[in-house]
């Protein structure tokens, strides 16, 4: 886990920057938050599966756009996982979900770019 240091950031779309801002990204505003941990890497599909080996967590979709169950993903991402199945591998874990804010400044950083990296 990597640590976020409390403070403010731009959270939004930044209009003057960035002329493809979704209906729901608007106004984009100045949020305060305290300092929180995040993952640095995406759980994978063998850290997934520890979850539902024990009974904590349920089965992911199977789409064909999905890597449960494909041989040769357990180091990919987890996907096609919903928001309950998300949580109960959080509480698995002994972590919780971010914030939709915690996320974006985790993702985006501080000083209002789109992408950052």
């Amino acid at each position: 886990m990597v640590a976020v240091p409390a403070g403010e950031f731009f959270m939004g779309c930044n209009e003057a920057v960035n002329k493809d801002c979704g209906a729901d990204e608007k106004p984009g505003l100045t949020v305060v938050l305290d300092a929180f941990a995040i993952d640095t890497y995406e759980v994978t599909v063998a850290n997934y599966q520890k979850c539902v080996g024990v009974g904590k967590c349920t089965d992911p979709r199977t789409d064909d756009s999905c890597n449960w169950s494909r041989a040769g993903r357990e180091q990919h991402p987890i996907n096609c996982v919903d928001w309950e199945q998300a949580q109960a591998y959080c509480r698995w874990a002994g972590k919780r979900l971010p914030t939709e804010a915690e996320w974006e400044k985790a993702a985006r950083g501080t000083d209002k770019r789109v992408y950052p990296f």
